[in-house]
């Protein structure tokens, strides 16, 4: 398996990228979440194609995997995360950047638990 500290890197950056232009630029649309978790999805599916080691991984695990990341982003990208984290930084990017780092947190967790059998 490749190195999952470097691999988290790339659904982190897509993270803080989709986190910066919702909360910048899109907050007020309706079911901005919604759109921006299948963005966040596709984008992080597409990501997983053309590595090197990509091509032995089944695609319904790339599905998968895309899965948990939009899941967690749209966990962390949330109002009320926003809200709760508000008060260690009041800047909302730099809660964009504490945000990305927590899901970066979360996503390396989640690809270092024990693989099914």
């Amino acid at each position: 398996m490749s190195n999952p500290y470097l691999i988290s890197i790339y659904p982190t950056s897509i993270f803080a990228l989709l986190s910066f232009i919702e909360t910048n630029y899109y907050s007020s649309l309706k079911n901005s979440k919604v759109k921006f978790f299948v963005v966040f999805f596709v984008l992080s599916l597409l990501s997983m194609y053309g590595k090197k080691n990509s091509a032995n991984i089944d695609t319904l695990l790339k599905v998968k995997f895309s899965i948990y990341g939009a899941l967690v982003y749209y966990l962390l990208s949330s109002n009320e995360m926003y809200s709760i984290t508000s008060f260690i930084v009041n800047d909302k990017n730099e809660r964009i950047v504490l945000h990305s780092i927590i899901y970066y947190f979360v996503i390396l967790s989640l690809m270092l638990l024990p693989k099914d059998n």
